[in-house]
């Protein structure tokens, strides 16, 4: 069993909370502009802030794949709004 022991984790897990920040921070003009400035934004970054720090703290591969699995509804709500909003085909000019 790996121990996460020492000042890297907490390092690690700061940045992370840091990266974080700025990315709420520098996104909210974009957001709001596109209409997704709401309270769903907010809970899956937070989820996936979770995620990261449970990955970074993880001493077992069990640890480490609750922490993958706690970042995944991201992935999923990411994919979903990519599908379901096709961008109209090119008009073909000839």
């Amino acid at each position: 069993m790996v121990v996460a022991d020492g000042c890297w984790p907490t390092t690690l897990k700061f940045m992370s909370c840091v990266a974080v920040s700025l990315m709420l921070f520098y996104s909210r003009g974009y957001s709001a502009a596109r209409g997704l400035f709401r309270g769903e934004t907010f809970v899956l970054t937070l989820f996936a802030l979770l995620g990261m720090m449970v990955m970074i703290a993880a001493g077992s591969f069990v640890t480490l794949y609750l922490g993958l699995e706690l970042m995944s509804p991201v992935a999923v709500r990411a994919w979903s709004r990519c599908t379901a909003s096709p961008t109209p085909p090119r008009s073909r000019r000839r």
